[in-house]
């Protein structure tokens, strides 16, 4: 509910800078409303959840169940979502100089602090997914100094999966 009502609150506000009822709106006004949000800084992802949000309450005006139709039409509609600058296929890699950093940042002295080495060494040695990391047991894990490798039960689909644990993780596991 507060996310609806932060998108609405910011609309309402450029709907009555520009004197616009709710009938008033075409789908022209998207382009003019959401070259103002990016010039505030909204990103990409922030202009798809607004028009989701948007085209959600034009839906729930124009929808006569109660008896009340405050809308003839959804002027979103037919608006399409803003294309996202970094594709779902495109990943985040982080140089060996920024892994390194990130290490160096952790407080060995507690367990936390090892086991968080640990997850983030196996992550980016067998590129496994932040909730498979999460349900990892003790039991999957199948280490030796000469191929060290674990299952991961439930990842992607519910399947299961075996993934390699290169050097770079196996000290980091052992001392956790």
């Amino acid at each position: 509910v507060e996310a609806y009502r932060s998108v609405l609150n910011k609309f309402e506000k450029w709907r009555l800078e520009y004197d616009l009822g709710l009938q008033d709106i075409r789908r022209y006004h998207w382009d003019d409303y959401s070259l103002d949000l990016s010039q505030t800084g909204q990103t990409d992802g922030g202009l798809r959840h607004t028009l989701q949000h948007l085209k959600a309450f034009y839906n729930f005006l124009c929808d006569d169940e109660d008896g009340a139709t405050y809308v003839d039409r959804n002027p979103f509609q037919k608006v399409k979502k803003p294309r996202l600058t970094q594709q779902h296929h495109e990943k985040f890699v982080y140089t060996q100089e920024a892994f390194a950093a990130l290490l160096n940042g952790i407080n060995y002295g507690k367990w936390t602090g090892k086991r968080d080495c640990a997850l983030f060494c196996i992550a980016r040695c067998s590129g496994a997914r932040r909730s498979e990391l999460k349900n990892i047991k003790l039991a999957d894990l199948h280490l030796s100094p000469e191929e060290s490798w674990f299952t991961i039960q439930n990842g992607k689909g519910g399947k299961s999966r075996v993934a390699m644990i290169d050097s770079m993780a196996y000290e980091p596991l052992i001392d956790y």
